[in-house]
């Protein structure tokens, strides 16, 4: 029962994660280019909850297959 609790953390960590690495290394100049370099930080923890939320729904739909209501 916790597996979409764990899918959630799992990705939006991930999604953090590659977010700070891209703007470290200056992926795609996220970092130097004057439009990106302040939202990124602001549209991450946004993006990452999205993810999560959406990997929580797979996983939790993947859970109740095969289980109908108890009545």
């Amino acid at each position: 029962r916790h597996v979409p609790g764990v899918v959630f953390a799992a990705v939006c960590c991930f999604v953090v994660v590659f977010v700070h690495i891209a703007w470290m290394l200056d992926i795609r100049n996220l970092a130097t280019s004057e439009s990106t370099a302040d939202l990124v930080f602001m549209v991450a923890p946004l993006a990452a909850l999205a993810l999560g939320g959406a990997g929580w729904t797979v996983a939790w739909g993947f859970g109740r297959d095969g289980q109908e209501g108890s009545g």
